[in-house]
């Protein structure tokens, strides 16, 4: 069953229930508008069923999201809040085939505090006894509409239950507990060495032999020359993980000893070449079974390497994400690092990758994009940003903005939408280039996005998949391009002896080659290039793929000069105002490959082609999106649906306990001098369109009085203006009469000029407005006999006395 028939299907079935109706242990109380959900915390009317179990302890909603019927939502009247958003296109929530349909569990969960990781979501339903994730199966053909609410109903105190212990571990759990036992490496190394070559069951006898004779092992043939570096580079007094592959923690062990020998054969299959060290256990793991952390990193379990160096900038991450839960053991480096005091945060809690920053102008969003991109880069909480000064934070923020995309070496890249941006200025399009010799070519050029990807996925793939003495893809790639630069006829040799082929040129995103016939009709995508020397794809023998190994050849002989560390780094693309552009439009096909399952590197990952440049392309792990959006121009609600589902909100209001409000306008406090007027103008609109607190917040030195005077006609009453269209009644009723003056008309020496017009009667009676500008001394406005000033124009705006 087509998942968009599931819900219609489920929703027609609650329509018909009668209310006080028995489904299990449930009765249907009908339908509410009671509503917890969406970022704006409104279903725009929908109705939901209301449910309660017969001990009449636990109440649920069931309801779709409007304008999306492949939706399920269940709402906790415990909490209150959504338990499970059910996004049924999800194929780790429902799966469907010709006979039957099945909704699963699928450990996407907040808890109050943002998003939490899947494995910890896991990991709370198997303690607490629900170690199968399935729901409900099906039958497409005869579905039970009654069973299906009923298991629906009867998951949701499970996924309760879960939500609050895993809440209640986050708020109480402490991990700088004194058991845990600290390891300063001192300088030592710290490695992890996999026996996953022996986890076969007719390979026991191994694993006892190593343990009996405590010794790690690894072959002398090892790629990458890992077998060298086991015998050469693990010193006395080095540390060691011990696992078996992604399945099993042995240990945690010093090397007692330089020598490197060999296991003597018949301990090993009668297989030869298997080296060995000595070592001396110390530490048993406290979680010894299959193991739930599921990064493929090389310095963790499940990494596809058998031995990997974990560096200092690491142990951090390390400890928070493996040694303190799986052994109990925190590692530290006396010479670089500190002991990790936050382990409880960092373990639970993940920075949504993409998230927007909604509210009524002048609350801050741009301005907090600099928090958010530099808490995001370096790793580290907004609380303690808000402990620097803004000069500090937005000096690094300038320095790692990326201004040249010739030579990018920032991590942040900027961008506002607008009515006019393109897929062609966002992704990529065909777009005139002027060459050295002032002729007019046109060439697919990458957009900010495309390059923000590009940037990213090579970081991400060098640190993950390079060893530390190879050289990056973008280095090696440098390299042959002064390589080329110094000589341009040098060959690189096909497949087929006495066949080879010379570059002619290199553009943004491919190479130009000329064939051995004379042909420079084809080119080499730098993209699927980069690709093929991480090993991300495999060389295709057929067509222009069996031009790329001669290059790849020539890109792996380059060596680096000098020590390079791996670093995997987090880059930030914020782009204000994204509501302001056409976003179905300017993201195209690629907004599915923002999400976070679709990302690169994860099971559910996607890539497609580009319609310009037919490239392969992907969004990575490690780029984060933040989006900023003025309500006065478009509410939440109203936000394409595809871009709602995709990105996490957070409100950013009128904030009126900042210590900068703090300060008296004639004897009324700024904060409730803004607050007055906010609570009018959401009694005539709504909260969308409210004044922020940025229009009252007076630099130091400057005259508060002078700058707010400033301040009301440059900005709030230019807004209101806005806001109502030009109804200068309801921009009374927000500042008072001191500022708004209903104009006299004489009939007689103003008249109207001598004309038949239907409605001119009409006109005469119409009411006229002028905005009383206290910047001009000449304003000669009077109240009464009372000589009219800004100061008593406040007076009546909060309903004082001028008398």
């Amino acid at each position: 069953m087509e998942h968009n028939k599931l819900a219609i299907g489920l929703l027609k079935f609650l329509e018909n229930l009668k209310i006080d109706s028995s489904i299990g242990n449930w009765n249907y109380l009908g339908k509410t508008t009671d509503a917890f959900g969406t970022p704006g915390g409104s279903w725009q009317g929908e109705d939901g069923f209301k449910f309660q179990n017969n001990k009449k302890t636990k109440e649920y909603i069931l309801r779709s999201i409007p304008s999306n019927k492949s939706i399920l939502v269940i709402e906790s009247y415990q909490i209150p809040g959504q338990l499970y958003n059910m996004q049924l296109t999800n194929i780790q929530v429902y799966k469907n085939d010709s006979d039957f349909g099945q909704l699963f569990e699928s450990y996407n969960l907040t808890a109050g505090l943002g998003r939490v990781k899947k494995v910890v979501v896991k990991e709370m339903f198997d303690r607490l006894g629900f170690t199968d994730n399935l729901i409900f199966k099906i039958n497409n053909l005869n579905p039970d509409w009654k069973e299906l609410t009923k298991s629906i109903l009867d998951w949701a105190p499970i996924r309760e239950e879960v939500k609050n212990k895993i809440k209640e571990e986050i708020n109480n759990e402490n991990m700088t507990s004194p058991n845990i036992k600290t390891i300063d490496l001192n300088g030592a190394g710290l490695y992890k060495i996999s026996h996953g070559s022996f986890k076969a069951n007719k390979n026991k006898h191994v694993i006892e032999s190593l343990k009996q004779n405590n010794w790690i092992t690894i072959h002398e043939s090892t790629g990458k020359g890992r077998g060298d570096k086991f015998k050469n580079n693990l010193k006395n007094g080095d540390y060691v993980y011990i696992t078996l592959g992604g399945d099993e923690l042995i240990g945690i062990a010093k090397i007692i000893s330089n020598k490197c020998e060999y296991i003597p054969k018949e301990i090993i299959n009668n297989e030869e070449g298997w080296l060995f060290r000595e070592i001396e256990m110390i530490q048993e793991p406290i979680k010894k079974g299959a193991i739930q952390l599921d990064d493929t990193r090389a310095i963790y379990p499940s990494g596809n390497t058998s031995f990997f160096k974990v560096k200092s900038k690491d142990l951090n991450e390390a400890n928070q994400l493996l040694f303190v839960p799986y052994f109990n053991v925190e590692f530290i480096d006396g010479r670089n690092t500190t002991p990790t005091t936050s382990y409880t945060n960092t373990k639970y809690m993940d920075s949504p990758l993409n998230q927007i920053l909604f509210g009524p102008p002048g609350t801050g969003k741009t301005y907090h994009t600099i928090n958010k991109a530099l808490s995001i880069v370096e790793d580290v909480i907004d609380t303690d940003l808000k402990k620097e000064t803004r000069f500090d934070l937005t000096t690094r923020f300038d320095d790692l903005l990326i201004n040249d995309w010739e030579n990018p070496s920032g991590q942040i890249a900027f961008v506002t939408f607008h009515q006019s941006m393109t897929y062609e200025d966002f992704i990529e399009g065909i777009k005139p280039v002027v060459t050295s010799k002032n002729k007019v070519i046109y060439e697919t050029l990458p957009g900010i996005f495309k390059n923000m990807c590009t940037l990213a996925k090579e970081n991400w793939l060098n640190a993950n998949s390079a060893e530390e003495d190879e050289l990056s893809f973008d280095d090696a790639f440098n390299s042959l391009k002064e390589n080329w630069e110094e000589d341009k006829d040098m060959k690189f040799p096909m497949k087929t002896e006495g066949k080879e082929y010379t570059i002619i040129g290199f553009t943004k995103s491919s190479i130009q080659f000329k064939k051995a016939s004379g042909s420079i009709d084809h080119t080499l995508s730098i993209s699927t290039l980069r690709d093929y020397f991480y090993d991300r794809r495999k060389v295709r023998t057929t067509g222009v793929g069996i031009y790329y190994p001669a290059i790849l050849k020539k890109l792996k002989s380059f060596q680096p000069t000098e020590f390079e560390v791996k670093e995997e780094k987090k880059y930030v693309l914020v782009i204000d105002e994204i509501n302001r552009g056409n976003v179905s439009q300017i993201f195209g096909e690629l907004i599915t490959l923002i999400e976070e399952d679709k990302r690169l590197g994860n099971d559910e990952s996607l890539e497609v082609t580009l319609p310009y440049s037919k490239e392969s392309f992907g969004v990575p792990p490690n780029l984060y999106i933040i989006g900023t959006m003025n309500t006065a121009d478009r509410s939440v609600e109203a936000l394409d649906t595809a871009l709602r589902r995709r990105f996490s909100f957070e409100e950013m209001p009128p904030d009126y306990s900042l210590s900068q409000l703090d300060y008296t306008i004639y004897n009324y406090n700024a904060s409730r001098l803004l607050k007055t007027i906010n609570n009018r103008i959401e009694k005539l609109l709504d909260k969308d369109h409210t004044i922020g607190h940025s229009y009252f917040i007076v630099e130091d030195g400057k005259n508060e009085v002078e700058e707010i005077l400033k301040a009301f006609y440059k900005n709030i009453i230019p807004l209101l203006q806005e806001y109502f269209f030009g109804d200068f009644g309801k921009i009374g009723l927000v500042l008072g009469k001191g500022f708004v003056n209903k104009k006299e008309w004489n009939k007689n020496t103003e008249a109207f000029a001598d004309f038949d017009h239907e409605s001119s009667s009409d006109f005469e009676e119409r009411d006229i407005y002028e905005i009383i500008d206290y910047r001009n001394s000449n304003h000669n406005y009077k109240i009464g006999d009372v000589e009219m000033s800004f100061d008593k124009a406040i007076q009546l705006l909060m309903k004082g006395s001028i008398a």
